[in-house]
């Protein structure tokens, strides 16, 4: 049983990476003050605003924003799954990732609006 729940772990593990491999670089930068948006670093310098619910290229969409952490769940389509399952690996239905704040002990940026 534990070297059973050990394998899933490494394949979760890995198909995590394999996704966030062929995504754009992320940060979480923190929360904006009075609100309940976040502030991400996406790829080379673009620096966005997202709430509950935005769709994040490459990584999901995002289903909570804290002051220390973001959650972004990734959900496989049929034909995603289809192709790992084909290739021998397993599959998922929906990856949850945590993205801890990049610099915890900074200020939250202010929205530039």
């Amino acid at each position: 049983m534990k070297t059973w729940r050990a394998a899933l772990l490494v394949c979760a593990l890995w198909l995590g990476s394999v996704m966030v491999g062929h995504a754009q670089e992320l940060r979480y930068l923190g929360p904006s003050p009075g609100t309940s948006n976040g502030w991400i670093e996406l790829g080379a310098g673009g620096v966005y605003e997202v709430t509950v619910g935005t769709q994040i290229p490459g990584w999901g969409q995002v289903s909570k924003i804290t002051p220390t952490h973001l959650v972004i769940r990734h959900r496989l389509s049929e034909a995603e799954q289809e192709r790992l399952q084909s290739q021998g690996m397993a599959t998922y239905d929906v990856l949850e990732v945590h993205i801890i704040r990049a610099t915890p002990e900074a200020q939250p940026l202010p929205s530039p609006w």
